[in-house]
């Protein structure tokens, strides 16, 4: 056996690892298009916070006839979603979801677009470039999904009652959800 011809060959070989392990980080960082990087920690922070900043808590009363006691950020779970969420005591008022790259918000606004929650009998509340109505769930009033260029948003009014809301009720909080929603993208 030569020892040193196996000798060798290990240190060809291991070379050759190195080389294509550098090829394969340098090939990672060159091509972002194929890809996309998480948002860093302090971007998605202050993205998540930015979303509890749109609506005041005076507006949030305006809208659904009580005071938030809280307002907290969610976590941004999606890199792109962001959520805020105000409260009074154990129910929810408001939550209003941010959607923006690197999320794709056409897929999202299509998505949000279709299945069971989707009324395609109402007209479109005509806030932003897109927007639509979803049928309130038992925990909300109403609910509008609005984009304007690449953003969109959903904002949920909550459900302050124990019970299921009624179509009246729910067509009587359209216009106050419509009204948040114009706020948000003036703000």
């Amino acid at each position: 056996m030569n020892h040193k011809r196996v000798g060798q060959q290990i240190v060809v070989a291991l070379a050759g690892v190195g080389l294509l392990t550098a090829a394969a980080a340098c090939s990672d960082s060159s091509d972002s298009s194929s890809t996309s990087s998480p948002a860093s920690p302090s971007s998605s922070a202050s993205s998540v916070a930015d979303v509890c900043d749109l609506v005041t808590d005076q507006q949030i009363q305006d809208a659904v006839g009580a005071k938030p006691d809280t307002s907290k950020p969610g976590e941004e779970t999606t890199a792109g979603e962001s959520v805020c969420y105000w409260k009074t005591g154990s129910k929810y008022l408001l939550t209003l979801t941010r959607y923006a790259a690197p999320l794709d918000v056409t897929a999202k606004m299509a998505e949000l677009k279709s299945g069971l929650f989707y009324d395609e009998s109402l007209p479109s509340p005509e806030v932003g470039d897109e927007s639509f109505y979803r049928l309130a769930g038992h925990n909300d009033a109403a609910v509008v999904v609005f984009r304007k260029g690449d953003v969109a948003y959903m904002l949920e009014m909550g459900n302050t009652a124990d019970a299921q809301v009624s179509e009246a009720q729910e067509a009587a909080a359209r216009p106050h959800a419509v009204e948040l929603a114009q706020d948000v993208l003036a703000h």
